[in-house]
């Protein structure tokens, strides 16, 4: 498994709106990319946006790179998003277990 992570610095208070683009416009694309594994995006205390998507080979997550710098020139432009940092590589490890709720 590959993983492409992205870090964004975003205008204050446009987290919401970078959140709902996300969902509404990005994340269908990369579920109908060949070898989607998992998304995520983070708010952190900063004020900065990470996301961090997973691919079952290197191609494909470069492809979300892609992908992901389109989504933010079309879909983000307005917000004045920039990104900041790109991290990839194989993942070493991968271990998920199911969320049970109380």
């Amino acid at each position: 498994m590959h993983t492409s992570i992205r870090r964004y610095r975003i205008d204050v208070g446009s987290a919401d709106e970078v959140k709902r683009m996300a969902i509404e416009h990005f994340v269908p694309k990369l579920r109908r990319e060949p070898g989607f594994v998992s998304y995520q995006m983070l708010h952190s205390d900063d004020g900065s946006i990470t996301s961090i998507t997973s691919f079952a080979d290197a191609e494909a997550a470069e492809r979300s790179s892609e992908l992901a710098a389109e989504f933010v020139r079309e879909r983000l432009g307005h917000l004045h998003i920039t990104r900041t940092e790109v991290i990839g590589g194989e993942a070493l490890v991968n271990e998920t277990g199911s969320m049970t709720h109380a």
